[in-house]
């Protein structure tokens, strides 16, 4: 009886183990990298995260109002000092799928710590295991592919522009970010469900009635 009580809860522990594997395996890459192998130079990396998209219905940009707010937010207030610049990219296409990107110049001991923040957010987790998120991915932090300011910038702009842009781009994402933040302080008594929540704020920054949530 023993020995079945045993296998059960292998079983169920496995079961666990196996519903977040995306992060999970993820983060087993991210910890095996020693941190005194890593360059002190700073890089652009990517946090990518694959949400679901069903056929014949529009991208859930909520979700990516609701990753950026309960997901991201929480890994800038920790970590701004050491994150240079940052920006949100939100991009759904049939051929490439509804991406929602956070987009970081840092040092790969910062870059790690990020990835690492981000794959143990419970909230990630529960999007993954419903399905809500079908992937999350990191970059490999011993290859620094993008060590230049201008190397997400748009190779065919003017080299001022490309060098410039991101400084403009992460006002841009700040102030989304703000809003988001604002009016989910303004509206935190309100009883509904979490994704329903972001639906409406995602509305109402759209839709620009941002008095009327």
């Amino acid at each position: 009886m023993k020995f079945l009580k045993y296998c059960f809860s292998l079983i169920a522990v496995c079961t666990i183990l196996l519903s977040c594997s995306n992060t999970t395996s993820q983060q087993q890459q991210i910890l095996s990298t020693q941190p005194e192998t890593l360059s002190p130079n700073k890089n652009w990396w990517y946090a990518r995260f694959v949400i679901n998209w069903p056929e014949n219905e529009s991208p859930h940009w909520y979700i990516d109002v609701l990753l950026a707010d309960k997901v991201i937010r929480p890994v800038l207030l920790q970590n701004r000092e050491q994150i240079k610049l940052w920006r949100f990219h939100r991009r759904a296409g049939r051929k490439w799928g509804h991406i929602f990107s956070f987009i970081f110049y840092a040092n790969p001991k910062v870059a790690m710590k990020v990835y690492s923040e981000i794959g143990q957010n419970p909230l990630l987790f529960n999007l993954l295991d419903n399905g809500v998120v079908e992937r999350y991915t990191t970059e490999d932090l011993t290859v620094l592919k993008r060590p230049n300011i201008e190397d997400t910038s748009d190779e065919h702009w003017n080299e001022i522009i490309q060098k410039s842009w991101p400084y403009y781009i992460m006002g841009v994402s700040e102030m989304w970010l703000d809003m988001i933040n604002l009016l989910v302080t303004f509206n935190q008594e309100k009883q509904e469900p979490v994704l329903e929540h972001y639906l409406h704020i995602q509305e109402a920054i759209t839709e620009r009635r941002l008095m009327n949530y």
